[in-house]
């Protein structure tokens, strides 16, 4: 689990866990150049069992 307020990537700060389960984590996350929230999916690698990287962020209506 990633913290609220974590800067990913220079580019979306978390905000909030939104769900999370077997294949990973969901949060919302604000863009900090375009000023609008997204979603990010951090999915974790199955064959170690272990987090891995984030899909490409989704538009959020939060």
């Amino acid at each position: 689990m990633l913290e609220s307020d974590t800067l990913i990537d220079g580019t979306y700060r978390l905000t909030e866990e939104m769900g999370s389960g077997c294949g990973g984590a969901v949060y919302k996350a604000y863009h900090e150049r375009l000023c609008t929230y997204v979603v990010l999916k951090q999915i974790k690698d199955i064959a170690k069992g272990e987090r891995g990287g984030t899909d490409a962020p989704g538009r959020s209506r939060y």
